[in-house]
């Protein structure tokens, strides 16, 4: 069908491009200072310098929720290296890392983290679930990626936190990724 089509052109463009580090303008010097008609401006924690992000995105920050990102291949050995209550608390929900699944990690005040399921990294619908499955607020990688799943994450999560608010109220606001920079190639693609 056209979806899986489209998902096919998405992978290859994001493929085909070349990685340049967050920052830089496609021929390598500066700043990449690109607005977006949907761009919210935002603070970086220093305080100093202004950083565009889409919504969906926040600047960085440690005291986000940890999300921890798992395949079913790879989610046995990551269960495998967490504490008893959380192995315990995954297996009475049978969460099993499978693509498009999310649970919630219980801590003292609550919500302390969340496990997300994806079937292929380099897929960034993979990832476009994580913005509504997760409660709203502010939420960190707990580990960070190869460069190519970070880029297929960024742009998963922009295509899954975007609202069409012309006609009616876009309802509760989707959690937002907390990162240090957004990959130039994520974000030309979001502003697409």
């Amino acid at each position: 069908g056209g979806g899986a089509n489209g998902r096919h052109v998405l992978q290859r463009a994001l493929r085909a491009r070349p990685h340049r580090p967050p920052g830089t303008s496609p021929a390598g010097g500066g700043r990449n200072h690109g607005h977006s008609a949907y761009a919210a401006r935002f603070t970086t924690l220093a305080g100093m310098d202004q950083t565009e992000l889409p919504p969906g995105f926040a600047p960085e920050d440690h005291n986000a929720r940890p999300l921890h990102i798992v395949d079913r291949d790879g989610f046995p050995a990551w269960l495998q290296a967490q504490p008893d209550a959380v192995r315990a608390w995954l297996s009475q929900q049978r969460f099993d890392g499978s693509a498009g699944s999310c649970a919630l990690l219980p801590g003292e005040g609550g919500v302390a983290g969340a496990v997300l399921g994806i079937g292929d990294a380099l897929d960034p619908y993979a990832y476009a679930h994580a913005p509504g499955a997760l409660p709203e607020g502010d939420w960190r990688l707990a580990a960070a990626p190869a460069p190519e799943a970070l880029r297929a994450l960024q742009v998963g999560w922009g295509l899954g936190a975007y609202r069409f608010t012309r006609y009616k109220a876009g309802g509760r606001a989707p959690a937002r990724l907390s990162l240090q920079a957004l990959d130039d190639e994520a974000r030309d693609l979001l502003a697409a």
